[in-house]
Order: structure tokens, then sequence, then C-alpha cells
């Protein structure tokens, strides 16, 4: 909802059970979900009629070294925003507080930048 659209490819790098669900909400019709990290549980729910009626491929990438240049590609080519997923950033000072953004913040944050000045 944050992000408010959809989208071809949507990788999954956390291993979170929340942010691995909602692949499946984000990605467009025909898009592609890459499953990169591994989540501490062994199983998770997904809602396989979106699956199915998106027509969705979904795909476990285990080593993504390779994924490297291609996502790079994406970016270079302005395919895939990367400014869209940062949450919030914090100074390396702000360290603390950042973790404490992460945790407490689960649902709508994506990722939580710490920079190191």
């Amino acid at each position: 909802d944050k992000l408010g659209s959809s989208f071809d490819y949507v990788f999954e790098t956390a291993g979170s059970v929340v942010t691995t669900q909602q692949t499946v909400k984000l990605a467009k019709n025909g898009g592609k979900v890459i499953l990169v990290g591994l989540p501490a549980q062994e199983e998770i729910e997904f809602n396989t009629n979106q699956i199915i009626t998106k027509e969705l491929d979904v795909l476990g990438i285990f080593r993504y070294a390779n994924m490297y240049p291609k996502a790079i590609r994406l970016a270079e080519k302005g395919q895939v925003n990367l400014k869209t997923v940062i949450s919030k950033k914090f100074s390396f000072s702000q360290t603390e507080e950042a973790l404490k953004f992460a945790r407490d913040n689960k649902e709508s944050s994506i990722k939580t930048v710490v920079i190191f000045d």
C-alpha cells in the first residue's frame, strides 16, 4: 500500500514471513516473484489464488551472486527506482534509533538505512 503500485519483478531478500507474503500482492499480472532470503521457519502461507490468477512466476534462488548484474542493469535503465524502498535514513550516531525504528515499523518499513558519515 505504501508504494501504491505493482511491479514486474519483486525480490524478497530479508527472509521475513511478512515480506515474503507481501511479494504476491506487489507483483503485477504476469510478474515474477524472486525469493532469495531464507526464512527462519520452513513453511510460509501464500495466497495461491493470487499467484494463479495473476499468472505469477515464483522463483527460488540460493546463492544469488549472479543476480547482481541483472539488478544493476534494471536500476541503471530506470526500470527500478531504488529510492522507493528506503523508508528512512539515519546517521551512524542514530544507529540505536534506526534499529528501534526498523523493529517498531515492520509492517510499513521496507529498508532502514544507516549512513556512515
